[in-house]
């Protein structure tokens, strides 16, 4: 509807100033469509809120009645409300959510609603969010711990847990040899007499081709090429086979053939087949096994000599020890001998024969005293199979 053209309105003013207040009001609402103001009497604040509840500024979709002239002092005009003004359904601008590099959205927290409005709240990650932790990758099947096979032929080469011996003679070249082939690093040494090769049954250090050194009893033995310094810490070992008790394995001995005159850190078999160790620091020493030896199987005899004293073992396992010997015969210069050297006066466990008859391989000399463990470790990487 269009608004309804202003009308005249007379509105009572009783004052004494009625005339003052009504060209006020004249000047005030000059543009606003009222065409009379008169002075008749009320108060001036009354004829203000009348005036303005007549003004065509404000929407009208009715006609209004123009309240009677016709009033008295105990009725005062009927006044009219003004409308009130529409609510108006402002948009409201959208708020600004603040944002954090780097957070995944799902891991920020929501805006939460607030009595009155919306109260925002900040997209920091939430404490409780799940998080995704990749499945690791199954843990492989354990496997039991074994200990390799060791190198035979490393190991009959006499390098055993870093162990170098300065003398190794695998004695497993063919019958007739003259020279005997040395594993690396090893002095180079000669057969003596007759040498013979067996190869009946099986060996130790079987991954080494060839047989072993046979010796006849009666010639048969071999030495080292030079002249080699005097140890007195060292460890001598050397696999043998016989059945016939007496004979040196291996010992020390000024001379290259034929019988030294100064011997001693040697091993040999008595006329009971116990194998005995002895040095001679100023008089004979000599520890003995218990058993013997002379049963036709090989075996691995060890001799060692350092500050810990003398010490033997066969096959793996010490068999006698004398911890008060630490030193053997000084003062001379020598060959290592395998197979025969003099034996004279070396007490009641001397033998008749001197000379070895048997089966000898892989005789080493090491400037050290390997201990129990590796000592050990040889005889079974070294066993015969």
């Amino acid at each position: 509807m269009q608004p309804q053209p202003a009308q005249a309105v007379v509105v009572p003013i009783r004052s004494a100033g009625g005339e003052k207040v009504a060209r006020e009001l004249r000047r005030s609402f000059r543009n606003t469509g009222v065409t009379t103001i008169g002075a008749a009497g009320l108060v001036a604040a009354t004829a203000v809120v009348c005036v303005a509840a007549l003004s065509p500024s404000i929407p009208n979709s009715h006609p209004r009645e123009a309240p009677s002239a016709k009033t008295t002092q105990d009725e005062p005009a009927a006044i009219e409300p003004a409308p009130s003004a529409p609510i108006q359904n402002s948009p409201v601008a959208a708020p600004v959510i603040p944002t954090f590099p780097g957070v995944p959205l799902a891991d920020r927290a929501p805006l939460k609603e607030a009595a009155g409005g919306i109260a925002l709240e900040p997209n920091l990650p939430r404490s409780n969010a799940p998080v995704s932790i990749p499945t690791p990758s199954p843990a492989p099947t354990p496997i039991a711990e074994t200990r390799p096979t060791p190198d035979r032929s490393e190991a009959c080469g006499g390098s055993t847990e870093g162990h170098s011996p300065v003398l190794n003679l695998p004695l497993s070249d063919v019958s007739g040899s003259t020279a005997v082939v040395a594993a690396e690093g090893s002095t180079a040494a000669a057969y003596a007499g007759l040498m013979e090769t067996t190869l009946t049954g099986p060996m130790p250090c079987s991954s080494v081709p060839g047989g072993a050194y046979h010796l006849d009893g009666a010639s048969s033995f071999a030495h080292t090429s030079e002249v080699m310094p005097a140890l007195h810490t060292f460890t001598i070992a050397i696999w043998f086979r016989t059945s016939t008790p007496g004979g040196k394995l291996i010992g020390y001995g000024d001379a290259a053939t034929g019988a030294s005159s100064s011997y001693d850190r040697h091993l040999y078999l008595t006329d009971d087949g116990e194998l005995v160790f002895g040095v001679f620091p100023s008089k004979v020493k000599t520890i003995q096994s218990p058993a013997s030896y002379t049963d036709g199987n090989w075996h691995h005899a060890v001799a060692t000599l350092s500050g810990s004293g003398m010490r033997l073992y066969v096959d793996g396992s010490e068999v006698a020890a004398d911890p008060s010997v630490t030193r053997a015969q000084a003062d001379y210069l020598g060959y290592w001998r395998i197979g025969y050297d003099n034996l004279d006066k070396w007490g009641p466990t001397t033998p008749g024969n001197h000379h070895f008859a048997g089966d000898l391989r892989y005789a080493q000399v090491y400037p050290e005293d390997l201990g129990a463990a590796d000592i050990a470790r040889l005889y079974h990487a070294t066993l015969a199979t």
